[in-house]
């Protein structure tokens, strides 16, 4: 059985050269990855049922599905209804891209998530066909994975129509047009008797034929849409092949005669990444991304017949590299967009006219938008729509509206309002809600601080912008002043991390702006101790750049407790707990001893560091999770690695350090525990593992103080998967948690565990 390694925003094969690699030397900054996760296909449930043996059940309940919005939107279609529908390569329930709809004023609906199976990564542009319904193709997915054509009703019901696979093409990555005589035609980037693309034709009920195979001499690898002229054929470029592999521009009749009309040639322009439009003077008008006197890329015209025109030569200044291609207004001038240049070189919007005179209109910078790679629209009330790529609060993209001058307003940021991604265990307040935070999303994509009520209904609280914290990796703690106090790991001042306090009526300060000298990138939460100050631990920084331990006082006066140095422990990542005793217990994810896979420690509220314990791999390895005090006295906690598999471990310990593995986990009882453990009110432990089970999505458990296992839960991706935070039991004796993965809208979900 293969299981994955997710650290965060790293997911690696166990026992990988990565995985290993990755594990075997300290965490650091440098090497906490920010990439994509990993996504796979899964079923589509809301509520699962999980039985642990045949006669005791348990139930679940999806309180909460936190949602990944459409991602790198492309290409705008305004419809019949007046409102505007397209597709994004990114984000949905499966990340696979969506196709959405937006009002004139900005609300936003996603009316398909794509699932791999029924298509995935949709960035051409749909058209609204002469039966009312729109058609439009994702580049992958389908039964091959080579891409499918898809018919999507108003209401959001989707057909596909066209599974390529290879032999009649593969990996369109343009929209179709519909042809005079009601067929559709369209492109694909590959596939074809030599792989090069083809053009198709395809009726309204799916039948398919291959008109042309590129073999490169004649064009290859077209990526954009056909536009039929006024004398009926089609015409469009190829990206390459062509006399100097510099792309073509040819004309193909319904029946498939091709004739190439230009051999771009680097001077002329190269690298055509846009479909032509065919101008009111019946002359054709485009792009190429590339080439010119500047290699900036060009605007050019050309006749029927094949004369063609350079009118603009990009150089940066006035624009650079447009992907998108022209729409003439009815002014009669053209307006477009460029991915580069203007004054940040973050993009332009312009205007030019039939003879090649050029208005640069916007310059893009960022926080309204980077990067415009599709075209613009103009829509019925004269102004012109379109999309950006990246950019906005988010830095997910923007729709945006442009008058003909040249004003700008935003309409949407595809944003992650309600949060995504909760690693962090929950806690119930005095209010008898649940607080938690999200290491993602908001409205600058930097996590959250949410609260959630036992029923399921979910208030953001507070965004994190950066400066004021960013993407908390642990949960929030009530003080006894009844505002709630936590850490983010990244953000702040020096972008090391922070310690924040939030009230019960949203008032937000940073406390503590970590700098590395004292303490950088906190993993872990706080605990209030019995003198009613805050302790905790940086993973980082510190005089040996092994972690702290440090005390904050409510006002945010800091006080550094420990310096981890590798040889007493370092890195610590866990949550701290104050014992029975009055002295704080935690664990570290590395130093201790030869192995140096972890350690368990006892520091008195003065300082005093007593390590009871250096873990070698045989009984666990690398703790992420901190510790609890059962009922017996004893410590309880897990290990991510080691034991007898080297899936991790549950362990007790002693107040004077002797150490009891009660669980070796193995895959199928669960894999990689990241989250400690709670003691239920029935005197047993409860807790979670990110992997392992049945569907290698995760588990929640049962175990006794004697180390008797039983699988509550097992992920199924479905009702979430990788859940790192731990459980809370709460008052009405239901446990609480979070996933950080999937869940039915694709970010995670908070559940509700009910056990008899």
């Amino acid at each position: 059985m293969m299981y994955s390694y997710l650290f965060r925003d790293c997911t690696f094969p166990v026992g990988s050269a990565d995985e290993r690699g990755y594990r075997d030397r300290p965490f650091s900054r440098q090497n906490r990855c920010f990439g994509s996760l990993k996504w796979w296909s899964v079923l589509l449930v809301l509520v699962c049922w999980s039985l642990s043996s045949p006669a005791q059940a348990q139930r679940l309940s999806t309180l909460f599905d936190f949602l990944r919005p459409p991602i790198t939107p492309c290409g705008l279609l305004q419809g019949s209804d007046g409102n505007f529908y397209g597709g994004s390569s990114y984000g949905g329930s499966r990340n696979y891209g969506t196709v959405y709809r937006l009002t004139p004023d900005g609300q936003l609906t996603t009316l398909v998530n794509f699932n791999g199976n029924n298509g995935a990564y949709s960035s051409s542009e749909l058209i609204q066909a002469g039966d009312g319904n729109f058609y439009g193709t994702t580049s992958s997915g389908g039964s091959a994975d080579k891409g499918t054509v898809f018919r999507l009703t108003p209401g959001g019901q989707l057909t596909t129509l066209v599974n390529f696979k290879g032999s009649n093409g593969a990996d369109p990555n343009a929209g179709v047009v519909q042809g005079s005589d009601g067929n559709f035609y369209g492109t694909t980037l590959r596939g074809g008797s030599a792989d090069e693309g083809t053009v198709f034709r395809l009726t309204p009920d799916g039948q398919l034929t291959t008109l042309v195979s590129f073999t490169g001499s004649n064009g290859r690898r077209p990526r954009t849409e056909l536009v039929q002229g006024s004398d009926g054929n089609f015409y469009g470029p190829t990206n390459y092949g062509g006399t100097d592999d510099d792309g073509t521009v040819f004309r193909i009749t319904p029946e498939g005669g091709l004739t190439t009309l230009v051999n771009f040639n680097r001077s002329n322009g190269r690298d055509a990444n846009a479909a032509l439009v065919q101008g009111s003077d019946g002359n054709f008008y485009g792009t190429t991304t590339n080439g010119g006197t500047t290699d900036d890329g060009t605007i050019f015209r050309l006749t029927p017949d094949g004369e063609f025109t350079t009118l603009v030569n990009f150089n940066r200044s006035n624009g650079g590299e447009p992907r998108a291609g022209l729409v003439q207004g009815s002014d009669g001038n053209f307006y477009g967009v460029t991915r580069f240049g203007g004054i940040d070189d973050k993009g332009t919007a312009f205007r030019v006219t039939p003879d090649g005179q050029l208005t640069s209109l916007l310059s893009f910078n960022g926080s309204n938008g980077v990067d415009p790679q599709c075209d613009l629209i103009q829509a019925k009330d004269g102004n012109l729509y379109g999309t950006t790529v990246g950019g906005g609060a988010a830095d997910t993209g923007t729709m945006f509206r442009l008058t003909p001058d040249g004003q700008l307003t935003t309409l949407s940021q595809f944003n992650k309002r309600s949060g995504q991604t909760p690693f962090a265990t929950l806690v119930q307040s005095r209010d008898g809600n649940f607080y938690g935070t999200t290491y993602y999303g908001g409205t600058a994509d930097k996590g959250t601080v949410f609260r959630i009520t036992p029923e399921g209904k979910l208030s953001t609280l507070f965004d994190f912008k950066g400066s004021n914290g960013a993407h908390p990796d642990s949960g929030v703690v009530q003080g006894s002043d009844g505002s709630f106090y936590g850490t983010t790991y990244y953000g702040g001042t020096a972008s090391k991390g922070t310690v924040f306090r939030l009230t019960r009526n949203g008032k937000f300060t940073t406390l503590v702006n970590f700098d590395g000298s004292n303490g950088a990138y906190p993993y872990a939460g706080l605990v209030q101790g019995s003198d009613g100050n805050f302790y905790g631990t940086a993973s980082e920084g510190g005089s040996a750049d092994g972690g702290t331990m440090f005390r904050v006082t409510s006002d945010g006066q800091l006080t550094t407790l420990v310096n981890f140095n590798f040889d007493n422990g370092g890195q610590p990542k866990g949550t701290l707990i104050q014992a029975s005793d009055g002295n704080f217990y935690g664990t570290t994810f590395y130093g201790g001893g030869a192995s140096g896979t972890g350690t368990v420690f006892r520091v008195t509220p003065n300082g005093q560091l007593t390590t009871l314990l250096s873990f070698k791999s045989s009984k666990g390895a690398y703790p992420y999770a901190g510790l609890v005090q059962g009922s017996d006295g004893n410590f309880y906690g897990t290990t991510s690695q080691g034991g007898s598999s080297d899936g991790g471990t549950l362990y007790r310990v002693t107040p004077d350090g002797q150490l009891t593995v009660l669980v070796n986990f193995n895959g199928s009882n669960g894999y990689r525990a990241y989250a400690g453990l709670v003691q239920g009110s029935d005197g047993n432990f409860y807790g979670t593992t990110s992997y392992g089970g049945t569907a290698d999505s995760g588990t929640v458990f049962q175990v006794t103080p004697e180390g008797k296992l039983t699988t509550l839960v097992n992920f199924n991706s479905a009702n979430g998967a990788q859940p790192t935070g731990g459980l809370v039991q709460g008052s009405d004796g239901s446990f609480y948690g979070t996933t950080s993965a999937y869940g039915r809208k694709g970010s995670g979900t908070i559940f509700k565990l009910s056990v008899p």
